[in-house]
């Protein structure tokens, strides 16, 4: 398959590039930017990796405007998949409880309705909670090869591809403690409903009202958790911020088994 892949010379956008030809694919680079200007730099990069890459204009700085940008792309010039450098997994499967033979309940695996964003095999590193509040149309275009990486496998493949790592560190994790000095109002999400698998029905999550803590439910039986660390539990669905929330924030909502159920962002704050 022909596939773009969002390029910033980054070690994660380089290791994505260079699996993904592994698996076969014919990968171009693209390079979203609001001058239309390609950094020799960067072309340099590319081309030693063995990459053509091109200029996408785009004047959205946000992760959700840059890979609309990168998808845009894709469609115009007749590729079937984006991809990025992010540690995160799109899910195609969903879990579905169904009755036995012998009466009793089984899970069986089913493709869903519509593809997920999903927290990553390597859950320490995950960066879902960037990628939550991309439109289900956007997820289906996408290809995460990242996010399918256990611990350490990311590192171990740069080292044998000989792609070194950046100067500064590709994320940085949330201090562990830092979270619960400060109160959620008023989360402003998307229109529309989230299943709820612990009503087996749905939730609406228009006005949500929630308290920040690693782990204070409310009556909803809604969490807040932090970056790293998400601790899943049965039969709870978690909201997860950043610890240093401020208006504007995208705050996202994640199943029991760490799919991405619904995106907003945190429209005030009160201390």
């Amino acid at each position: 398959m022909k596939i773009v892949i969002g390029y910033d010379g980054s070690m994660r956008s380089r290791a994505a590039a260079a699996m993904l030809r592994e698996q076969g694919h014919i990968v171009s680079a693209a390079y979203v930017t609001a001058s239309s200007e390609l950094p020799a730099e960067l072309e340099s990069k590319a081309a030693s990796d063995g990459l053509f890459i091109t200029a996408v204009y785009g004047d959205d700085s946000t992760t959700e405007g840059v890979i609309s940008a990168l998808c845009g792309h894709m469609k115009a010039y007749g590729f079937g998949a984006a991809a990025t450098g992010h540690i995160a997994r799109v899910s195609r499967d969903e879990k579905v409880t169904v009755d036995g033979e012998n009466g009793e309940k089984q899970t069986v695996i089913k493709p869903c309705g519509a593809p997920r964003i999903a927290i990553a095999v390597d859950v320490p590193s995950d960066e879902s909670a960037k990628l939550g509040l991309l439109s289900a149309e956007t997820v289906a275009k996408l290809v995460l090869p990242l996010g399918e990486l256990g611990a350490g496998e990311l590192a171990e493949y740069a080292k044998a591809h000989s792609i070194h790592a950046d100067a500064a560190p590709d994320a940085v994790p949330v201090p562990t403690g830092s979270v619960g000095s400060f109160r959620l109002t008023g989360l402003v999400f998307q229109r529309g409903e989230a299943p709820d698998p612990t009503r087996g029905g749905a939730m609406h999550l228009c006005h949500l009202p929630v308290k920040v803590g690693a782990a204070e439910a409310v009556e909803s039986h809604i969490y807040i958790h932090q970056h790293v660390g998400y601790g899943m539990v049965a039969d709870v669905i978690f909201i997860t911020a950043p610890s240093y929330a401020e208006v504007g924030e995208r705050v996202v909502v994640y199943d029991n088994d760490g799919n991405v159920m619904l995106g907003g962002r945190v429209s005030a704050l009160l201390g």
